[in-house]
């Protein structure tokens, strides 16, 4: 989309990891609203993060890195005004 449009501005916002993965894992507790709005249907399903919490966390891990990887690449091919909050 940068490409697309390099007389655009651009801001590359990093969330700490830590908060970010402590907010997941609150945001999927029974209860929570993330946990409410992933069954939602009339079958009731566990979340992973309830199972296997060390397996949980490594996939927002990997997952945040992707993420963060492709928009720091972005950030950096960007030749327009850009800034990094971090």
């Amino acid at each position: 989309m940068m490409e697309a449009l390099p007389e655009s501005r651009m801001v590359l916002l990093v969330r700490d990891p830590g908060d970010a993965a402590a907010s997941t894992l609150d945001a999927t507790r029974r209860g929570s609203w993330m946990y409410e709005w992933q069954n939602r249907d009339a079958t009731k399903r566990r979340m992973p993060a309830e199972e296997k919490p060390n397996a949980f966390v490594k996939n927002l891990a990997d997952k945040y890195l992707r993420h963060i990887g492709n928009a720091k690449r972005a950030y950096d091919a960007h030749e327009g005004r850009k800034a990094l909050i971090r």
